[in-house]
């Protein structure tokens, strides 16, 4: 038979309870994003030339921008993509959720939300600014929408005893 103090215990205002929910949830989060960014990466292919308005944007290699891969135990630099590349995915204490996302440009470029829904952005060509029109390019909500099965099995058994 159980006990009243046994079963407040079990109370989900408890510490040890209420800690180990925010642990569990947080790690679910963790692997929700860490899907989301792994799709997101994958979609964007290294391509010569733009790609068609509605698809992923092609990735291309900037000697600006370089990796370290290692070859046979020898790091060695090598060019890279930043929109490929710099897709990350953090956990947002103030909502408690997962955002997952590029860490380019700034908000004052908007230039990965043109990228994904598409808009005008000023542009230098040949010394001179002009404002072009940017066609939708979405990788990130497909890459939501890719990972939205693998979510149960993320959040199932979450808190064990």
């Amino acid at each position: 038979m159980l006990s009243v103090s046994s079963f407040k215990a079990g109370f989900f205002d408890r510490a040890g309870v209420a800690s180990a929910i925010d642990r569990a949830r947080k790690a679910a989060l963790s692997k929700i994003g860490a899907f989301v960014r792994r799709a997101a990466r994958s979609s964007i292919k290294y391509r010569e030339g733009a790609a068609t308005a509605g698809r992923p944007p092609h990735a291309h290699t900037s000697s600006g921008f370089t990796r370290v891969k290692k070859v046979r135990g020898v790091a060695k630099r090598q060019p890279a993509s930043p929109l490929r590349e710099l897709i990350f995915f953090a956990y947002d204490a103030a909502r408690g959720s997962v955002v997952s996302g590029p860490a380019l440009g700034g908000s004052k470029s908007g230039a990965p939300r043109n990228l994904e829904e598409g808009g005008t952005a000023v542009v230098r060509r040949r010394g001179r600014l002009q404002t072009v029109r940017v066609r939708p390019h979405p990788y990130m909500g497909p890459a939501l929408r890719a990972s939205l099965p693998k979510l149960p099995a993320a959040v199932k058994n979450m808190i064990r005893r």
